[in-house]
């Protein structure tokens, strides 16, 4: 993790797992998976299959690389109303790119609640893979 002095130097301190005792190194500037085209699907399969597909995104769409530490911590707020056909296509081609860049990152899906009278909005929070 950088770490700034006063006079503007950055120094790396070490970084170590929550599970082990080994330090795990922080990930490349330039992530390597970042070669080739991004391949978008239109028709994603079934959320089972889906959730077979992405095993490395842990509950409530959290995603992290698991060969070394982040570099960037990214929350990802997705509004949400009435197209679950669209949300699934939307995460089934945004995790494949979350994960190529080796951030650590959590999708939030809001879904829109319209109050009856139509006075005012308000926002419910729930989390989503």
């Amino acid at each position: 993790v950088p770490v700034r002095n006063l006079v503007g130097t950055t120094r790396e301190l070490p970084v170590s797992n929550a599970t082990s005792n080994a330090t795990i190194p922080r990930c490349s500037l330039i992530p390597p998976n970042l070669v080739g085209p991004v391949i978008v699907s239109k028709s994603p399969p079934p959320l089972s299959e889906m959730e077979k597909s992405f095993m490395e995104v842990k509950a409530g769409g959290i995603g992290r690389p698991a060969d070394c530490v982040a570099r960037h911590r990214v929350a990802i707020i997705i509004p949400f109303r009435d197209r679950p056909q669209h949300l699934q296509t939307l995460l089934y081609n945004l995790h494949p790119v979350l994960l190529r860049q080796q951030i650590d990152y959590q999708i939030f899906v809001v879904e829109q609640e319209v109050i009856s009278n139509r006075t005012g909005l308000s926002m419910h929070q729930c989390l989503f893979f």
